[in-house]
C-alpha cells in the first residue's frame, strides 16, 4: 500500500515538473512550499519503513540464532 502511494505522488511530481519546466507555469512560493513539505513527508515514510524493515530483520536473525543450539 505505502508503494503506491509513493507511485502517485511521482506521478503527480513529473506532472507538476512538466508544467513548470516544458510549459513554463508560473512557480509561486507557496506552491514550491508545499511541494517542499509533501517530499519531506515521502522522505520520513521512507526512513520509517526502511529503519523498521531493518530493525524487523535483526530481531529475526537473533531470535533465529537463539533457538538453534
Amino acid at each position: 500500500m505505502v508503494t503506491l502511494g509513493f507511485f502517485q505522488y511521482i506521478g503527480s511530481t513529473g506532472m507538476f515538473i512538466l508544467a513548470v519546466f516544458l510549459y513554463n507555469e508560473p512557480l509561486s512560493i507557496d506552491k514550491l512550499i508545499t511541494f517542499i513539505l509533501i517530499w519531506a513527508a515521502l522522505a520520513m515514510l521512507v526512513f520509517d519503513s526502511i529503519r523498521r524493515l531493518r530493525n524487523t530483520r535483526t530481531r529475526n536473525a537473533l531470535q533465529k540464532s537463539q533457538e538453534t543450539p
